[in-house]
């Protein structure tokens, strides 16, 4: 009898886990080594014996392009095979990082999912959240070679694929050509020339750069820049390691001189700290300010509004560091190691960095993107064709600081700069709050 109950008992658990796993429909393993069908490149799920219920996060939650952008992708995927349902959660780009931090710690994970690079790609491969995809992306050549490999290398940890690059983004300056023709201004190649630059605009009146840090990433891809020419990368590289940082090196507080050289000077506009960064951009575009710091991926937005801009990358410092790097990085999707359909996710990846999807994420969003031969002249505007030149020219691509430290380093750094730039820390006193997180976090990973 006791037997007679342990069997039924063991068929009751195998009926329930194939309930579960009917979820999402696809069986593969989590662990990614699926090897997949992968080279047909018809972009259709693999088959299932029942409906695939596929949840996707992302982070471009605006009504219009963003948002149509994904919503039309999933349309797409979704009329070439109709058994799968596909949910989308969108926030904005400040929530994302707490709700992935969240979400990744609970039941609640997405099946595919936006991602930084860099570290904040890698502590999900670390903590086993996310799907390894290696043997799925190299079954498909043709895909696979499609990428730029630089790319590649920002999702991979470990000799293995843990993200699908599908944008790359990179940081100059712009600059307003009609004020730049009214002051008979020359763009600067040079840390002396854009010095000289910004105080010729704040001597005519006006505050030279469009600057909005109350969100301190901004204020992050700054500092990103100064350290990478201010820090030999072999010590940078070690010190953005959670488990062997130190940052100790003196270029750090260098770089943080860099930086607080423009604050002091009055480079920058009035109440920079209290102001997000999309209303410097407001002001920008208004011609309030010569020069703005920004993304490639918002050049159509100034566009758009009918400027006219000219680009140039953040001069070369003369100190320990990197020389001709850009600051930048691509973004990636992941899917989780809980998925139950991880093939179908891949095969929806497949289909976002497809040509076609690829060419509409140039027209219809002006970002550049990680696959190679797509951005042209005849599709992208021509500054950010101008500065994707500068991003395929540079020696390399410096990733986000505040993705490729560990949380809590960057949690302590970038409010520690804030305090800097409003006069109540000096450089030397950010340096050793960071110092300090760096010891506690190599302490508790141990």
């Amino acid at each position: 009898m006791k037997n007679i109950k342990r069997v039924l008992a063991v068929l009751l658990v195998m009926c329930m886990a194939v309930g579960l796993m009917a979820g999402c429909g696809d069986t593969a393993a989590p662990s990614g080594n699926t090897g997949g069908t992968s080279g047909s490149g018809d972009n259709s799920a693999p088959a299932s014996d029942g409906p695939i219920n596929m949840k996707l996060f992302h982070k471009f939650p605006a009504i219009g392009k963003g948002l149509d952008y994904f919503e039309g992708l999933a349309d797409d995927f979704m009329s070439k095979n109709p058994n799968v349902k596909i949910t989308i959660e969108a926030v904005s780009d400040e929530e994302a990082k707490s709700k992935l931090r969240v979400m990744m710690g609970a039941d609640s994970q997405p099946d595919v999912y936006f991602s930084w690079c860099g570290e904040f790609c890698y502590k999900f491969a670390r903590a086993g959240q996310a799907y390894d995809m290696t043997d799925y992306f190299n079954a498909d050549a043709e895909w696979k070679d499609s990428f730029m490999p630089s790319t590649l290398d920002s999702c991979t940890l470990g000799g293995k694929l843990y993200g699908i690059p599908f944008r790359l983004i990179g940081k100059t300056f712009v600059y307003n050509k009609a004020l730049f023709e009214q002051y008979n201004a020359k763009v600067p190649t040079t840390w002396a020339e854009l010095i000289d630059l910004c105080q010729m605009f704040k001597d005519a009146g006006m505050e030279p750069i469009a600057f909005g840090n109350l969100y301190p990433w901004a204020g992050c891809h700054y500092i990103t820049g100064f350290n990478a020419g201010c820090v030999p990368a072999d010590v940078r590289q070690k010190d953005y390691n959670y488990a062997t940082g130190e940052f100790t090196d003196p270029g750090y507080v260098t770089a943080l001189n860099y930086f607080k050289e423009l604050s002091d000077k009055g480079f920058f506009n009035n109440g920079y700290n209290s102001m997000i960064h999309d209303v410097a951009s407001e002001n920008f575009k208004l011609g309030k300010n010569p020069l703005f710091y920004c993304e490639t991926g918002e050049y159509g937005g100034l566009i758009d509004q009918g400027m006219e801009i000219g680009v140039f990358p953040m001069p070369e410092l003369d100190e320990a560091g990197d020389k001709n790097y850009i600051v930048g990085a691509p973004d990636c999707f992941m899917i989780s190691s809980k998925s139950n359909c991880p093939e179908t996710g891949m095969e929806f990846l497949k289909l976002l960095t497809s040509k076609e999807w690829m060419e509409k994420m140039i027209t219809d969003l002006d970002y550049p993107v990680p696959v190679k031969g797509v951005l042209t002249a005849e599709n992208a505007n021509a500054p950010l064709v101008e500065a994707m030149q500068y991003v395929e020219g540079a020696n390399k691509l410096i990733n986000w600081l505040d993705t490729d430290v560990h949380t809590k380093v960057s949690d302590a750094y970038l409010p520690a700069i804030q305090e800097m730039l409003n006069g109540t820390l000096t450089p030397e006193q950010v340096m050793a709050k960071v110092q300090e997180t760096a010891q506690i976090v190599k302490t508790e990973e141990a």
